[in-house]
């Protein structure tokens, strides 16, 4: 290996250098763990570099903005719902970790151009690495929400175990949408700029800074059906069943959980599919 990195590699060659199984992918990143600790360890320094607070900002902004929303919704749109700054805190919490996830994926294979291009690596660890940094801001701000938990009297119980197999399905999720777009944003530049118009749409098409029983009213005779369509939004269902584990003690929907979980694999799978697809073409395009 030590000397395909020092040759000059054709297209043929770089092609069936990459020419991995996902299977293959996988375990080859796997084996190089350390790579991707070292990805994630390199991007969280750049991050809040000379920064006074440093990881504090993952504490202090979603703080922030929890108190602007619950001051838009609750007292400008006068909405009266029980609870509601530490339901729009949950919710932020886990749409920064996804909104986040997918900017900063978008930008990973040209941010490490000098990598790519004269290196061989699992290129697979970009994305995967992105991801994994920002699960690690996703639970340094879950520890803001466990602190107002406690202080309106709401503790965990039992059902808190279900933040652990709803981590790894906003986690698969992201993995996978993370994939594609770091594949179409090296080819085609104005991705980013796309998702960041429709992810502002998307924000509030999403239940952040609102509880999804605040739209039962709103669907009118239609309203099962209309509701699960809604439901069907990945981020929909993840951000209640966060909801309902933490806050309510109640276990989530399965009906709407394991449909949305089962997408997740799938878009993981197709993600990582299409990434492959195009690895070998990288150094080519940036």
């Amino acid at each position: 290996m030590s000397t395909i990195n020092h040759l000059p590699l054709t297209r043929t060659l770089r092609r069936q250098l990459y020419d991995h199984s996902l299977i293959g992918s996988l375990a080859e990143v796997i084996r190089r763990w350390e790579l991707v600790r070292a990805l994630i360890i390199r991007d969280l320094k750049v991050r809040y570099r000379n920064s006074v607070l440093g990881f504090l900002w993952s504490l202090v902004t979603p703080l922030l903005q929890m108190v602007i929303l619950t001051f838009v919704v609750k007292f400008a749109m006068d909405v009266k719902i029980p609870n509601l700054s530490v339901k729009i805190l949950c919710g932020l919490i886990a749409w920064t970790f996804f909104e986040n996830g997918i900017l900063d994926s978008c930008d990973c294979i040209l941010n490490n151009r000098d990598l790519v291009k004269k290196v061989y690596f699992p290129r697979a660890a970009l994305p995967l690495s992105v991801v994994v940094g920002n699960l690690i801001h996703f639970a340094l701000s879950a520890l803001v929400l466990l602190i107002w938990l406690a202080a309106i009297g709401c503790y965990p119980n039992r059902l808190f175990v279900f933040i652990i197999p709803l981590m790894i399905i906003q986690t698969l999720l992201l993995m996978g949408l993370g994939m594609i777009v770091a594949s179409l944003h090296t080819f085609y530049r104005d991705i980013k700029f796309v998702l960041q118009a429709l992810l502002r749409v998307f924000f509030f098409a999403t239940p952040v800074m609102y509880p999804v029983a605040l739209l039962h009213d709103k669907f009118g005779r239609f309203s099962a059906a209309l509701e699960r369509l809604y439901m069907y939004n990945p981020m929909a269902t993840i951000i209640e069943s966060y909801r309902m584990a933490l806050l309510e003690h109640q276990v989530p929907d399965m009906s709407l959980l394991l449909p949305i979980a089962a997408i997740s694999l799938l878009l993981f799978i197709i993600g990582y599919q299409v990434f492959l697809r195009h690895e070998w073409q990288f150094p080519e395009v940036i």
